[in-house]
């Protein structure tokens, strides 16, 4: 299970190469949040859809 930050304002917080995989991001602000090289692997996206597995730097 991952991290559950659900309605969490992430805004200037740093995820460099991060591995959110299955965490909980439902209802989240993640404006201007740069994911790159962030793994979302089965993420639950701030929408509620699961992530693809392999997903990296995006929702797929």
């Amino acid at each position: 299970m991952g991290a559950l930050m659900q309605e969490a304002r992430l805004e200037g917080a740093r995820f460099d190469q991060a591995d959110l995989s299955y965490a909980d991001l439902r209802g989240t602000y993640l404006g201007g949040l740069d994911l790159e090289g962030v793994r979302l692997s089965r993420t639950v996206w701030t929408d509620g859809r699961v992530c693809a597995e392999g997903s990296v730097g995006e929702c797929l």
